[in-house]
């Protein structure tokens, strides 16, 4: 078994305990994971720094990370924000084999990173949307997505300052450079512009419901506890 493969083995078991009921087992199992991801991704940028040999980026058009006869605008932005987070980059295509599909562009490591964590914020946010947007309507439903992607979105950004802060190589400057690699080589080698931006009639109070619970209640924090 590879590295990567190893990596992602432990991961899937620490993702399992996060579907937990327990609040503080699910926050733990997803501090964890992501921790993990994320000194797999800072070891092996600082490997490519001393050998000079980069992962490749590639497009992974083969493989999509979703696929349906329509696609919900939310689950465009949920994949967009994590694959910026995550260094990669994100787009549509509507003809795939017949259906809408959901693809990543970026190093393998990280796309493959990219597609657990847009799995496991997925299915957590669908199972709190059915608790708190339970008969509110269409309107009601996609606002509150799009908030809590807003506000996974501020909890990643939090967490990357915090590493920025605690991180003494400089192999982070590069981990942080590899989504505008990624959406670099979608723009001029793919020609693909404007991926997966999502437009959609806003409720404000849903937007803000489901703002709170994704900056408080999803725990995808990539890397809070990565030792110096």
């Amino acid at each position: 078994m590879s590295e990567i493969q190893s990596i992602i083995e432990r991961v899937k078991k620490l993702l399992a305990l996060g579907e937990s009921d327990n609040p503080n087992e699910a926050q733990n199992a997803m501090s964890a994971a992501h921790s993990l991801m994320q000194k797999y991704r800072i070891s092996m940028t600082e490997m490519e720094m001393k050998t000079g040999i980069k992962e490749e980026i590639i497009n992974d058009k083969d493989n999509p990370v979703f696929k349906a006869g329509r696609i919900p605008g939310w689950r465009s932005q949920l994949l967009g924000t994590i694959a910026q987070h995550c260094g990669c980059a994100a787009y549509k295509n509507r003809k795939y084999k017949g259906d809408t599909s959901l693809h990543l562009v970026g190093r393998e490591s990280d796309i493959n990173i990219t597609k657990y964590m847009f799995d496991y914020a997925s299915k957590e946010l669908i199972r709190m949307a059915d608790r708190y947007c339970k008969n509110k309507g269409h309107r009601y439903y996609d606002s509150w997505f799009l908030g809590a992607i807003y506000g996974i979105d501020q909890k990643l950004k939090e967490a990357e300052k915090n590493i920025a802060e605690e991180c003494k190589t400089s192999a982070i400057v590069l981990v942080n450079n590899r989504h505008q690699e990624a959406n670099d080589f979608m723009h001029n080698s793919m020609n693909i512009k404007n991926p997966t931006r999502c437009n959609s009639h806003i409720d404000g109070n849903a937007f803000n419901a489901g703002h709170f619970v994704g900056k408080n209640d999803i725990d995808l924090d990539v890397g809070r506890k990565i030792e110096g």
